[in-house]
């Protein structure tokens, strides 16, 4: 296994293991809710706003999407990254005391609640880049956003 680390390096592409999470990623396999952490490129750079470091995996996210509300999307939900990934959202992230610690913000984990994206588990796998388009297709009932809406959605970074 992958040596644990709360940063991580960006990568242009990542491979997605159904039912595992992210090949090599130290906590893939862990804990079937929480195999993929997904923030939205928005919420960092209003994030960064607030002064928080948002360099790559910085808080925590192992995949950054462009273009969509993912705190929106309703546990169910499910999104398609690029041609052959599907993963469906499970729970809103919880900010933990290793944000605060990496940040240097002790109050982190609460100033940041509801703003550090949301969990998912990898339901197909499949190859997943950077510029990937992203769409919800559906699951998680009336708050779930339509594909229409998430039209131009697109993975910023892995």
């Amino acid at each position: 296994a992958a040596p644990y680390r709360f940063n991580r390096v960006a990568v242009a592409t990542a491979r997605l293991i159904a039912g595992h999470g992210i090949e090599g990623d130290w906590k893939a396999g862990r804990n079937p809710k929480r195999q993929i952490n997904l923030v939205a490129r928005e919420t960092l750079d209003g994030l960064a706003r607030e002064g928080y470091r948002t360099g790559p995996g910085e808080i925590g996210e192992q995949i950054v999407v462009r273009g969509l509300d993912l705190m929106a999307l309703a546990p169910g939900s499910r999104l398609r990254l690029g041609e052959s990934a599907l993963i469906e959202i499970t729970m809103a992230r919880t900010p933990c005391d290793w944000l605060g610690l990496v940040q240097g913000k002790p109050d982190a984990p609460t100033a940041a609640q509801g703003r550090v994206g949301v969990m998912a588990r990898v339901i197909e796998g499949g190859i997943v880049r950077v510029g990937d388009p992203v769409q919800v297709i559906g699951g998680g009932g009336a708050q779930a956003t339509t594909s229409a809406s998430a039209s131009g959605s697109t993975v910023d970074s892995t």
